[in-house]
């Protein structure tokens, strides 16, 4: 419960898992509550630390932007290029249609 809320998924999936494995609800309230005192802390923390160091991180993002914009627009493209493939093999006949049968040759 309390681990849960540090990793992305599981964070919305908590209450819900908790309520069918019947957790009973104070229980779930305390480590709820202590995931999101920890969670919360960390990240306070980690924004003050970097607020009091902003004039050391700044110089070293400026440094690296031009490369992270670079490899963010080398991912947009790799994106385009895959849907534009599906998009031509379905208009083959290719693939199916159906989501499910994403992976599998039409019949």
């Amino acid at each position: 419960m309390t681990v849960a809320r540090f990793i992305e998924g599981l964070r919305q999936a908590n209450g819900i898992v908790a309520g069918l494995s019947e957790m009973p609800w104070r229980r779930f309230l305390a480590f709820n509550a202590l995931g999101a005192a920890l969670w919360v802390g960390l990240w306070v923390t980690l924004g003050t630390l970097a607020g009091n160091h902003i004039g050391t991180l700044y110089p070293a993002a400026q440094r690296y932007e031009l490369y992270l914009l670079g490899a963010g627009g080398v991912a947009l493209a790799l994106v385009v290029v895959r849907h534009l493939l599906r998009r031509r093999a379905m208009e083959k006949g290719r693939l199916s249609r159906n989501p499910d049968d994403q992976h599998t040759p039409a019949r």
